[in-house]
């Protein structure tokens, strides 16, 4: 049985991939910020465990890390956009990029580092989400999620002599997740730009991140699966 830890597990995505990894049999420890959300997710999917964080904490990670004998696969799900009315200047823009990558790259960051150490070596497996947004642009958010895609890179190379791999899982539009319930522009645009004509679901994502966190994957690193219906086609 692996220990397989997975942020923003409350719900969509994280969810969907909890429901893999604990049908596998996986032991699955749910992070976010909402107690109630979490205790829910565990008791769906019948097994895990579950613990409340604010993962822009430095000091709350580490205190989380302290409590960890091993990790086998860290799924980095948590992010999002912070949908406050920033304002307008240079300060706003400043306070509105900081925000965005500290959601988006800086939570990913900062709780792989802490938790490297715990990481089995070989046969670790590190899974990001990314996003479609960071190879078409869309602001901070597009550019958060391409800083995480290339420090995913950077933790490949890395960690490969370690037997560790670390790859981007870069969705696009997909239904029920919290991200696509707000105010989200054009989202029959989203539809009309795949080749399916359809959004996907959150477990189409979970299967792409099972797939590189299984022992199959070992020769996969530093890579970016697209799983987005064709909206974004890398040669």
């Amino acid at each position: 049985m692996r220990t397989v830890v997975i942020s923003g597990g409350g719900t969509g995505i994280g969810l969907a991939v909890a429901r893999r990894f604990a049908k596998a049999g996986e032991h699955v420890i749910l992070l976010g910020r909402r107690a109630e959300v979490l205790n829910r997710a565990v008791e769906e999917i019948g097994s895990g465990a579950w613990y409340q964080i604010d993962l822009s904490d430095p000091a709350a990670i580490e205190t989380f890390a302290t409590q960890l004998d091993r990790v086998d696969v860290l799924v980095n799900n948590a992010g999002g956009l912070d949908r406050r009315e920033f304002g307008t200047g240079l300060a706003a823009t400043s306070a509105l990029w900081h925000r965005v990558f500290e959601l988006n790259a800086m939570t990913a960051i900062l709780l792989t580092e802490a938790l490297l150490p715990k990481v089995t070596a070989p046969g670790g497996r590190l899974v990001h989400i990314g996003s479609i947004a960071a190879h078409r642009g869309n602001g901070a958010y597009g550019a958060a999620k391409a800083a995480l895609t290339s420090w995913s890179a950077h933790v490949g190379r890395e960690q490969g002599p370690r037997g560790i791999t670390s790859n981007v899982v870069s969705p696009g539009f997909v239904a029920d997740t919290d991200f696509f319930a707000g105010p989200v522009n054009d989202l029959e645009r989203k539809i009309s730009e795949t080749m399916v004509k359809r959004p996907g679901q959150p477990d189409e994502i979970a299967a792409a991140v099972e797939y590189l966190a299984s022992p199959a994957a070992g020769y996969t690193t530093g890579s970016v699966v697209h799983v987005n219906g064709g909206a974004y086609v890398s040669w």
